[in-house]
């Protein structure tokens, strides 16, 4: 591996993917667990320390980790957000034609995408598209998990959680699943992540 990949090869390869068609900057990092490789190099219109949107990739380590924690017995897939998260975070998150459904949200809605929350995002309705179009041209703003929460009460939902044919892709579930897993456990997410692979040693 260490011959395979050093910083002339890194750099190369980032100049050549900032080159592409509709690529107008890179920046890549590759580390190795005993730092034997610990490199970056940036490309393009982006340098080593550039501050960048990461769109969806948390979706795939949020996923990842609740499904562990489901293969190992820890939470279980059809739980109720309620055993996890406060009356304080449910209350108003989720009115459907004038019925509440906070309590009815299962962490299973949230993964697959079936809660009928809207995207505090993307949703056109409040500023939502604006929001999007707005990180799309670098505008950033931090979304604690709290300010999404008290955006999405806000918003109007699209269906109650697991209605029949009825799924909508948002931000929103992949959020309160962080928060999830942030309560549940004593360490912070980022400590957690880099420990996924021993359980054992992360305590609740």
């Amino acid at each position: 591996m260490t011959k395979a990949c050093n910083q002339s090869i890194l750099d190369q390869l980032v100049y050549s993917a900032a080159t592409k068609r509709y690529i107008y900057g890179a920046v890549f990092y590759i580390s190795s667990d005993d730092k034997r490789i610990d490199a970056i190099s940036a490309s393009g219109d982006m340098q080593e320390d550039s501050h960048y949107f990461i769109a969806s990739i948390n979706k795939l380590f949020v996923s990842s980790i609740i499904l562990r924690l489901s293969a190992t017995k820890i939470l279980d897939l059809y739980d109720k957000i309620s055993k996890y998260l406060s009356d304080e975070i449910l209350r108003g998150l989720h009115i459907y034609k004038g019925k509440g459904y906070s309590y009815d949200l299962s962490i299973l809605h949230l993964i697959s995408q079936t809660s009928g929350l809207p995207c505090y995002l993307t949703d056109k309705q409040n500023n939502g598209g604006k929001v999007m179009k707005e990180l799309e041209a670098s505008i950033d703003q931090p979304w604690p998990v709290d300010k999404v929460i008290q955006r999405v009460r806000e918003m109007k939902t699209h269906f109650s959680p697991g209605q029949r044919g009825c799924a909508k892709y948002t931000d929103t579930n992949h959020q309160i699943l962080g928060l999830i897993i942030r309560r549940t456990y004593t360490c912070r997410f980022k400590q957690f992540v880099s420990r996924i692979g021993a359980l054992s040693d992360v305590r609740i």
